[in-house]
């Protein structure tokens, strides 16, 4: 799961990974096979390489399950990432421990691609634009990812929020040092008096 998290990657994308797609030099994920059918390279965030590094470990230690024995990174590199310990092969679905997760969690409505989704998410609100999301997710079409243009638009009205507060006053209703007022405040003429600004 947290592979996921860390990636934005689609399950099957996950479930069909092998070691020989990792580039540990160039920290970056080959997907051979994707939905849009073109190989697509994701980089790897720190969080990501030490979910590999964890189970890399394991495998070499044939830590992974009672049927497996430790593997030598030639063995490796052919291997799945996400195995079945008991058979080696990549799992064909996991739904039955995802549910129990997520019950536990108390999200029993969570879906596996809405971590898909949280990434996305974490990317807008971070300041990413649309296209690198787009390509971190491997949208073939910019209108898959404007899904999460509102939240673009959230980000940009709280960052004009960051701007302190200036009082902004009509002549004539309120004088500056009165209740609510500061002393930077800004009178401004409404047009009702000859057209001058006065500035307090």
């Amino acid at each position: 799961m947290l592979f996921l998290i860390y990636t934005g990657a689609r399950k099957r994308e996950a479930l069909d990974a092998k070691w020989q797609d990792i580039d540990w030099d160039k920290k970056s994920w080959r997907i051979p096979k994707t939905k849009s059918g073109k190989v697509r390279h994701i980089p790897l965030s720190m969080g990501a390489l030490s979910v590999l590094e964890a189970l890399k470990t394991l495998c070499l230690e044939g830590k992974l399950g009672k049927n497996l024995k430790a593997f030598s990174m030639d063995d490796m590199t052919q291997r799945h990432i996400f195995a079945n310990p008991r058979t080696g092969q990549p799992y064909v679905s996991f739904f039955y421990s995802w549910n129990a997760a997520r019950i536990r969690a108390g999200l029993p409505d969570l879906r596996v691609h809405d971590l898909r989704h949280s990434f996305a998410s974490f990317l807008v609100n971070a300041g990413r634009s649309l296209y690198e999301v787009q390509e971190l997710l491997g949208h073939a079409d910019i209108r898959t990812t404007s899904r999460y243009a509102h939240l673009s638009r959230e980000r940009l009205i709280a960052a004009v929020e960051v701007v302190p507060l200036v009082a902004v006053e009509i002549k004539g209703l309120r004088k500056p040092g009165q209740a609510g007022l500061t002393e930077n405040a800004v009178v401004v003429d409404d047009g009702s008096h000859g057209g001058q600004d006065h500035l307090a």
